[in-house]
């Protein structure tokens, strides 16, 4: 299913339909049909190269930036041919802004960031995964006022010393480090600042228990997405066992996992989505402690 794909996998397909397209998909189901709302009726796409074209006539530029004033999601098309300063410099005069997707644009540099966060005082949303972004880039995004989703997927500059400035950002709802292979045990320590955060994904990282250890402070946490979590054992979780505003967990194929951690999971007292497969969690466990795992709560397995 669409709807199932990692967030920056369905941007990354989006960006290859067209309206009509999107129209199709929106009416297969009520699920896409609120999914594709965003793309369709609130989001501006423009490729670098859009500003580079009017790098010459300000007063055209002027003209462009004000038919944008009004505009609330933004997805800029990278265009590898162009520098990227002057880009950057217009999009940080849209200050409404709402929501900035800067997905896949390579040239995104500090100087950039710098610009862009000094000028969307009111951006909640940026998305720049895939891009090369790194420490310097992250201290900046954390002045960034009343930011609450972050998405840095694969992006690996993204080390523990991005992450320390990242867990400044006390109004962080949403953070996904997907694949940001240059994080470590040690970049957590700090992550319990983000007493806001409900959902974090650290798939595909290079974590041990002492990372999920430093996870669990995060007490108003709702979603966790582990997955390929090689490192994560039973230790790891026993420390998200004390974790009681955990809803949704996903530790599919971490393997380092055995029936130990099914006792373990009954501690949470508010989990209502698990995914254990391909792990070393057996059917026959779980199963055997349904009642306890899942209380009172519909579960989906």
């Amino acid at each position: 299913m669409f709807s199932e794909l990692f967030p920056e996998i369905q941007e990354r397909v989006l960006r290859y339909c067209s309206m009509e397209d999107l129209k199709n998909l929106s009416l297969a189901n009520k699920e896409h049909r609120e999914l594709l709302q965003p793309h369709m009726f609130h989001t501006v796409r423009v490729s670098e190269s859009d500003f580079e074209d009017l790098k010459d006539d300000p007063q055209e530029t002027n003209k462009q930036l004000e038919k944008l004033y009004s505009s609330k999601i933004l997805l800029v098309v990278p265009d590898v041919k162009y520098t990227s300063l002057w880009t950057y410099t217009s999009i940080s005069k849209l200050h409404h802004l709402r929501e900035l997707n800067l997905d896949y644009c390579e040239n995104v540099d500090s100087t950039c960031i710098h610009i862009l966060c000094k000028g969307l005082l009111r951006l909640k949303v940026l998305k720049v995964s895939f891009s090369t972004i790194s420490s310097p880039e992250c201290k900046s995004i954390s002045t960034l006022p009343v930011l609450e989703e972050l998405y840095t997927c694969q992006c690996k500059g993204v080390d523990n010393e991005a992450l320390s400035h990242l867990s400044t950002i006390s109004t962080l709802k949403v953070l996904a480090l997907r694949s940001c292979v240059n994080i470590s045990d040690e970049g957590f320590r700090s992550i319990g600042n983000l007493n806001r955060l409900e959902y974090l994904s650290v798939n595909d990282c290079s974590l041990t228990d002492t990372a999920f250890f430093y996870i669990s402070s995060l007490k108003n946490l709702k979603k966790l997405d582990a997955l390929d979590c090689e490192g994560l054992t039973d230790t790891g979780m026993s420390h998200l066992s004390g974790m009681r505003s955990l809803q949704e967990l996903n530790v599919l194929w971490c393997s380092c996992l055995t029936n130990a951690s099914v006792r373990h999971m009954s501690r949470m007292r508010s989990l209502s989505m698990l995914d254990v497969r391909w792990s070393g969690i057996s059917d026959v466990s779980l199963l055997a402690h349904v009642p306890q795992v899942f209380h009172q709560n519909m579960i989906s397995v």
